[in-house]
């Protein structure tokens, strides 16, 4: 006959609140990834085509690479009618554009 005695030790939790709180954040997060996507989409949608440099540059490049998933930095160009460039360099930051 065993004599040994044996024990069981059950922990019961009721995670209900947590499941309703990651749901939660999961719906939010899902929310700014969202918005964070379609401020991509526009944020691509004002950027020039780089091929208009082409006529007043022989050598240039352009570094623009987001962070994440949108920039706080972007530029813009335009021709203008009198045959000139108008270009810009923006930072929506505040963390300030180095140009050189």
């Amino acid at each position: 006959m065993d004599n040994e005695i044996k024990f069981i030790r059950l922990y019961l939790n009721d995670i209900t609140k947590n499941i309703k709180l990651q749901r939660s954040l999961e719906e939010k997060r899902d929310s700014i990834v969202d918005s964070l996507n379609y401020s991509q989409r526009i944020q691509h949608s004002i950027l020039p085509n780089l091929s208009i440099l082409d006529d007043y540059f022989d050598d240039y490049f352009v570094f623009y690479k987001p962070k994440d998933i949108v920039s706080g930095d972007f530029y813009w160009s335009q021709e203008h009618c009198s045959g000139k460039l108008l270009f810009s360099l923006n930072d929506c930051t505040g963390h300030g554009v180095l140009v050189l």
